[in-house]
Order: structure tokens, then sequence, then C-alpha cells
């Protein structure tokens, strides 16, 4: 019996499959076999064959079935514990099966995913060429979304092999989204588990035979007999809400298909009087025009080209291809210009490889794609290097031929252009008492804080949503609309979020001197450190532990300050329990619910662990577990990684790059947290402990004494807990070096008591002994918490000075206030 089995189906596409299977023969774990089902294309037995391993089973179907029955093929004669699928024109990256079978087998868990890359691929000279690769999902496990769209791409799910067997097999009579309807019925048996790592890869492919309107059309169809499937198990209408928008956004793609592509019998190339050709097309309107000059379009295009103004810097965009005349002497032109032209049509495209000049590699052409995603990809160029100048080209006659397509671009780059939209981007900042600031909205926590605060200190608001895997050209669009709006004095941004990894947005930021405010409330090298394109002088960083500033300034940040961590007392505020006896099911009674005399809130750490250690190589796993144990086990802030290790090992740490450090030291950082975090609550298994977080407590806790809850809600329930503690306990991130978590702040805020770590920090926000009490060796916890258990006044007057400290000076509406200064001081 194997591990794993890959089910591989094909058809009719011999030398993709040779790299599909070449990439699973490469894994790192071997412990697999490969089941290709050919569904009645042509035969592969040679390529299969060539490889000469015994580990390939070939099956070959007599008759066409289809996607769904060949998986099922493969299914059923798989001997693995867990199966995976790979398309034949996929590939799997080396670690793909170690990380996901991996996962699996360590976590007990049942489903696994993992992200992939989206290869965009050109035919060039007879092969496909990868012109981008995009990273295209990467969500969490949600079953609702799930009922609304596809978000997890077949090919990095693995899944014990029984899940399918209970669930059912692929629904064969389904031609298309045959593998969403299984993973929706995958998800109604087991939780999904997603590891965060890009493991595979999966292309799209360009070419002249695709017809895409015929494939959207029974997409359509299938994407509404699935929605209407599984609508019983809609939690409500926002999620009937959600399917009929995406059915919508697909029949709007389909109508842009239907009427913009071009069939080939409305294309001519003809021969000019000057023995060169041109081409003829058939307009939206059905009459046909001539692209170019029928005596001479090489003339023709030095004519145009040489009537054009532009100053041959920037980007140059041009509407309309043709056979290319115009496009090659624009070249000559403006030799240092980048040239992105926009064609309707592939098939132009097409014509124009074959029969136009040759065109150089500096070229990009954008073809098949409707207007708004030409323009969105025309703001991505233009956004490369902060806002590129930009000029306008057009072929008159391939707009005038096709207007419904070309006007909206042209007339959206024309108002770009002319409303000199570089000027009213920049403009003076910080002139008026009372500031603007857009949030950069990703759904943090400190989101909802942050508005607060800025309002209660008379500034004004913007929010900017950004969606986890947002790329800078679907960001910066609405950026632009909003600064031009709203004319912010600054953006307020947390840990790096909504920023890309290659630094555009920090480029475009740069080039409309725009100041930045990047609050980190997570260690920065686990963020930005590999990302040093994220650096400009106007980008302020600001650090809830002051000992990660040496870090940031190194990197080359010139604005790098510290700014702990607040409450906000609106949420966290003294509540009363109520009396015994006492009717009603208000607050109070809610309160008597969380009655302990320890509590504590938190995630055991199981899942970051295991999510961090598949990221990194598992020769390296003992390394992490030594490090990890070593750093559970400190005192004081020195938990720099590179110090620890010995030479031999420093010298692997060399070799790594900057992204493979940030992992690595991110997976003995949460592993160390996991250690140190169990240690300080075994020393409470005697007393009435609650411990509210997530499943994996159960994996670790083993006392009987020890009760477990769900985890809470930040707002609504974690300040009934602290105010219904008896004593909250705190056990400090290994990530934080010298500072607090806001748990610090927001117990002393409920008028509670808590009994927190030392953390250097802590001396200067707090009157240690008085205002809080800390342990500062774990042996200590059994006895302070039985002292204050036992003196309940002292408890209470600890608790009371905290509340009185933590309302004058740790709230948000201080920090932000602190913030502005630094910012005023800064950019004003």
């Amino acid at each position: 019996m194997f591990l794993i089995s890959v089910i591989v189906p094909t058809r009719d596409r011999p030398i993709f499959l040779k790299e599909a299977l070449q990439s699973i023969l490469e894994q790192g774990c071997q412990d697999f076999e490969i089941i290709v089902v050919n569904d009645a294309g042509e035969d592969v037995s040679e390529v299969i064959a060539s490889f000469k391993d015994e580990r390939i089973k070939y099956i070959r179907h007599g008759s066409n079935k289809g996607l769904a029955a060949s998986r099922n093929t493969g299914v059923k004669a798989a001997r693995g514990k867990y199966i995976a699928y790979l398309d034949d024109d996929d590939i799997y990256y080396p670690d793909h099966l170690e990380t996901l079978a991996g996962f699996l087998e360590k976590s007990g868990a049942a489903v696994a995913y993992s992200d992939s890359y989206q290869a965009l691929q050109v035919r060039d000279n007879g092969t496909y060429v990868t012109k981008e690769k995009r990273l295209v999902y990467s969500e969490d496990f949600d079953r609702e979304r799930l009922l609304v769209m596809n978000y997890i791409p077949f090919i990095n799910v693995v899944h014990r092999r029984e899940c399918i067997e209970r669930a059912g097999f692929f629904d064969e009579n389904l031609k298309s989204h045959e593998d969403w309807d299984c993973l929706i019925r995958l998800s109604q048996e087991n939780d999904f588990h997603h590891v965060k790592k890009v493991t595979a890869e999966f292309r799209t492919r360009y070419r002249l035979a695709d017809s895409l309107s015929s494939n959207r059309s029974e997409m359509l169809k299938t994407m509404k007999l699935i929605h209407s499937r599984y609508s019983h198990l809609a939690s409500g209408p926002d999620i009937i809400r959600k399917q009929k928008y995406i059915e919508a956004e697909i029949g709007k793609e389909m109508t842009f298909e239907k009427r913009f592509s071009v069939n080939p019998e409305d294309l001519s190339v003809v021969t000019t009087k000057k023995d060169v050709p041109t081409l003829r097309i058939k307009g939206y309107d059905g009459t046909v025009k001539t692209l170019h000059s029928l005596y001479d379009p090489v003339a023709e295009a030095v004519s145009i080209v040489s009537a054009f103004e532009c100053d041959g810097k920037g980007l140059l965009v041009v509407l309309g291809l043709g056979l290319g005349y115009h496009v090659a002497e624009l070249r000559k032109r403006f030799p240092d210009a980048e040239l992105l032209v926009v064609e309707a049509s592939p098939e132009v495209c097409e014509l124009a490889k074959k029969h136009g000049p040759p065109l150089e590699d500096r070229i990009e052409i954008l073809t098949g794609i409707s207007p708004e995603d030409a323009l969105n990809e025309i703001t991505r160029y233009q956004m490369k290097d902060g806002i590129t100048p930009l000029a306008v080209f057009t072929l008159s006659s391939a707009v005038s031929a096709f207007p419904q397509y070309y006007r909206p671009v042209l007339d959206a780059l024309k108002k770009t252009t002319t409303i000199k939209l570089w000027d009213r981007l920049k403009y003076q900042k910080f002139r008026e008492d009372t500031l603007r600031v857009v949030l950069i909205d990703s759904g943090y926590f400190l989101i909802k804080e942050a508005e607060k605060a800025l309002v209660s200190l008379n500034h004004k608001v913007m929010k900017v949503s950004v969606r986890k895997g947002d790329g800078s050209e679907a960001v910066i669009p609405g950026l632009i609309e909003s600064i031009l709006q709203f004319r912010p004095d600054f953006i307020l941004t947390w840990n790096h979020l909504g920023f890309d990894e290659e630094g555009a947005l920090t480029s475009f930021f740069r080039s409309i001197e725009m100041p930045v405010a990047s609050w980190y409330v997570d260690s920065p090298n686990l963020i930005v450190k590999a990302f040093d394109k994220n650096v400009s002088p106007y980008v302020s960083i600001l650090l809830w532990d002051r000992t990660y500033m040496k870090d940031m300034k190194a990197m080359g940040f010139e604005s790098v300050n510290y700014l702990p961590l607040g409450t906000d007392d609106d949420v966290f505020r003294p509540m009363k329990i109520q009396r015994q006896g006492a009717r009603g099911k208000g607050q109070g009674q809610r309160l008597t619910y969380y009655k302990c005399d320890v509590g504590f809130v938190g995630n055991s750490m199981i899942g970051p662990v295991d999510e961090w250690m598949m990221k990194v190589s598992r020769e390296n796993h003992p390394l992490i577990e030594r490090l990890s144990e070593k750093i559970a086990d400190m005192e004081g802030a020195d938990n720099s990684i590179i110090n620890m290790l010995q030479d031999d090992k420093k010298v692997m740490f060399d070799r790594l790059n900057e992204k493979e450090r940030m992992d690595f030291e991110a997976a003995v950082l949460w592993k160390a947290t996991l250690l140190y975090r169990l240690s300080c609550i075994k020393k409470l298994d005697t007393f009435d402990l609650h411990i509210h977080g997530d499943s994996g407590w159960k994996r670790v806790i083993n006392s009987k004494g020890v009760k477990l809850y769900p985890p809470l809600n930040y707002y609504r329930e974690v300040p009934l807990l602290y105010n219904a503690c008896k004593i909250n306990f705190n056990a400090t991130s290994r990530q934080m070096r010298e500072a607090v978590n806001q748990r610090v702040f927001d117990v002393p805020a409920c008028g509670a008591f808590l009994l927190t770590d030392y953390q250097k920090s802590i001396e200067d926000l707090f009157d240690v002994g008085d205002e809080i009490i800390v342990y500062r060796d774990k042996d200590e916890i059994p006895g302070l918490v039985k002292y204050y258990l036992d003196n309940p006044e002292k408890r209470e007057a600890v608790a009371k000075k905290g509340m009185v400290r933590v309302l004058k000076e740790h709230t948000y509406k201080h920090r932000l206030d602190v913030m502005i200064k630094e910012m005023k001081g800064r950019y004003a």
C-alpha cells in the first residue's frame, strides 16, 4: 500500500503530460503511486514508458467519458491512504506531497489544501511561454463561501481516501465544475485545513483555437445548477445574493466575449500595391474596415507616427494592433518608452505574428480581455515604478471598427492624461489641525479602535477596503479614487497589510509624496524584512516592541518609532456580576456564565506551528525544536535566532534566502510560544482554570481540572470574561522581546486583576507591584495565584490602581494622538 495516490486524467496532451509526471516523480516524498487515466485520447503509453517507473499505472477509457469519470476511475483504482490530484497540463512543486500528506499525517485531519500560482502562458514560436505568475487564491476555509464559488484549485487538495467514498464520487453528469461540486460534498463531512504555502502551479493558456464563449455558457449553466442543488445548505439570504451576483458577473463576461470575438471568416489578409499585407476586418456594425493602407502600410505608419506628439518617456499605450506596422515604427521612434498594446481580438494578434513586421520582446500585448480588465492591467503597468507618465496612441481604423471596445478605454485614459492626475495626487499635507486619515481596512482587529480614536480626536477618517490576496493592480485604483476625493494627510495600515512584496504600492506612495504610517503589532522580521522594496522615506514604522527598531533601521527605514498597544475603554470597562437570586437575563447574568478563579483566553498555537513547520525543510525540523525549547525557557529579550546558532548551523542559515529565513524564524517563535504558554498553563492545573481557545488545547491539556471552552469574540465576550474572572492570566508570545500584548491594558481597563509575565517595557507603563502584578519565573505562578485568591482586597486594590493608570495614559486615543504628532513632526 502506498501513502499517496496521485490521480492524473489526460486527453490529447502528451507533451504537457510528460512535464506533469516529471513534477510528481521529483517530489521530496516518494511514497506514492501515479494513476494516469487516458480519456480515449491520443495514446501516451510511450510517454509513460519513458520514465521506467513501476509506480505509474496506466488506464485507458474505450470511449470519451469526461473529466469526472476519469477522476472516478483513478480514485477507484487507488491504493493510497491519501488521494491527490494533478491535471495533465499543470505541475507540482517538489514539496507538494510532503507538505500536505505530512500535515494530514501529523494533525490527523481529513482534508488539506495549499496554495498555487496561476501561470499565464502565451504561444511563442510553437511553444507556450510563461509571461507572468500570480497567486490568485490563498483563502482560509469558509464552508459558506464555498457555496458561492470555488476558491480552492483542485490540484492543491489532498484528502483521506475514505472521505470521497463517504461523500460520493465526482458527478459524471456535470460537464464542468465537477471538482467544486465534489468539494462542497466533502466540506459537509469534513473541516478543510489551509496550509498557506505555494506548492503547485496551474497554467492558463491563450491561443487562437480557444472558444471561450461556449465554455462560459456551459460553466454558467453548471454554476446555476450547483447553486440550486445546494441551496438548502445556505445559512441565509446573503449567500443567495452572493450567488446571484457571481452568476451576473459571468453573464457580463459572456456578453463581452460574444460582442468582441471575431469570426475568422470576417478577417482577411490582402496584398497591397507595395506587395506587403494589410488586414480587412468586419466591424461590430457589420461594415468592412481596412486597418492599414491598401497602397503602402509601412509608409503610412511612418507618417502617422511622425505626427504623434510624445516625449518618448514612460508608458505608451497603443489601442489597436492590426498587423503591427505602427507599433514597429513607434518602437523605432521612441526606444526608451514601454509599449503596451491593447488589442480586442486574439485572432488579430495571431495574424499579426504571421503576416506583420517582427515585434521586439519589449512590447507587451493585452488581448482577449474586457475593457475593464485592460484598464486594470494598464494601471498595474503604470504603477510598477510609481506613477509612470502615460501617453496614448490610437490606430483609428481599429477604434472605428470596434468603438464599443476601445472607446471606454480611450475615454478613461484621456481623462487620466488631461486632468493631470499626477498633480492632483500631489498636494501639501498637514495644513489643518483637523487631519484626514485613510485607513487601509483589511479586517484587522485594530481598525475599529483606530477609527474611533481618530474621530474622538476630531480628525476625519476614510476606510479603503483591501481583500486578502489583492495585488497592487486591484488596490491602487481604489486608493487613487480615495485620495482624489478625500485628500488625506497620511495613510495608516498595520503590519504593512495591503502592501505587495514587489513594492509597487510603496513606489506609488513615494511618487505622489504620500506619507504612510505602518504600525507593527507583530514581528516585522516575519513580515517585511525579506521585502526591502517596501523601504521608503515616506513610510514611517511604528513598533509595539522597541527591540525591533534596530532591525528596521538596518533595512533602511528612516522613521522608526516606538508605539505600544493600548485599549478601547468603551469596550473594556467595569461590569457588575448579577447578585445571587436576582432576576433577569441582562449583562450581569451573562457575566455569571464566565465566573472562575483563573481564566485564560488564547490560542494553543498548535495550528500555526503545524502551518509554519510545513514551510520549512524537514531536515531543519530538529534544529527548530531545539531552538524553540531554548527560547521558551529564556529570560530576557534576546531571542535572536542567529545568535543561538552554532557555527555549522550558521552556514546553513546563511544559505537561506530572506523569505526562507523568515519562515524558519516564524516556525521557531511559534513553537517556542506553544512550549512556553503550555509550561505556564500547567502551573495552574490545580486551580479552577478556564481556557477559552481553539480545539488544539485538547491535544496538549490532559488535566481533568482544567475546563476548555470555545474561542470568544474579542469585542462582545472577552470583556465579560475579564470582568467575571478573579485572576486573568497572561503568557506573552515569544515574538515579543520586551513588549506587552493588549491584554495588559484591556484587563485593567475593566477594573479587573491581571497576572502577567514580566516584560521589560512593563516598567515604563505601570508601577509594577502596585498597579500590576508580574511573575518573573514560572515557578512563581502557583504561589501568586493562591495569594491573590486568598486576599481579594489586595487583588481589588491592584486592579483599581491599574485601571486609573490605563485610563490616564494607555487608551488608543492616547496612542493615536502620539502617532499624529509623530507624522506631523516628520511630514508637515
